[in-house]
């Protein structure tokens, strides 16, 4: 390579690091200028084995059950976990009868006034495999009325003396 030439390139690249060195410590200063934004720390509370133990679905269910875990049970709390309030009813077998599946199907995709809908999110299959799994959650796994009057607010009780 032609000596003048590695030269520039040296000196462009000592350039270019002298100013991502700049940038970089002008970014630190204005970061730590400002407070960092308030964040809550929430923990819930799971039976584990409950939601690790295996039964002997399909394929589609527990694909369907992997989406209710990433995007409904937050909210709808469908395992019979009653450890908070939750900000949706429970959802089973029972609600999808009821409703029908076409209903429940419009309501997921579309959402309502207090839940998002996720027809930009989730392929029309993988609502199809939502209501499979919830299709074998059976009335019995809903919590009970004792379980529902002992929630808690959702933040982990505090243990005395700490």
């Amino acid at each position: 390579m032609n000596s003048s030439i590695s030269t520039s390139i040296t000196k462009c690249g000592i350039f270019a690091a002298g100013l991502l060195s700049v940038a970089l410590s002008s970014g630190v200063a204005s970061a730590q200028d400002t407070d960092p934004p308030p964040f809550k720390v929430v923990i819930r509370q799971y039976d584990k084995q409950q939601l690790l133990s295996s039964s002997a679905t399909a394929n589609e269910t527990w694909k369907g059950r992997a989406i209710w875990l990433q995007r409904c049970a937050y909210c709808h709390d469908g395992f019979g976990q009653p450890t908070y309030k939750t900000m949706g009813p429970w959802l089973g077998a029972e609600v999808i009868q009821l409703m029908g599946e076409a209903a429940f199907r419009t309501i997921t995709e579309t959402g309502t006034e207090h839940m998002p809908g996720f027809r930009y999110t989730l392929r029309p299959e993988q609502v199809g495999q939502l209501i499979e799994f919830l299709n074998t959650v059976t009335s019995d796994q809903k919590p009970t009325p004792a379980q529902l009057a002992a929630r808690s607010s959702g933040a982990a009780p505090v243990a005395a003396g700490k």
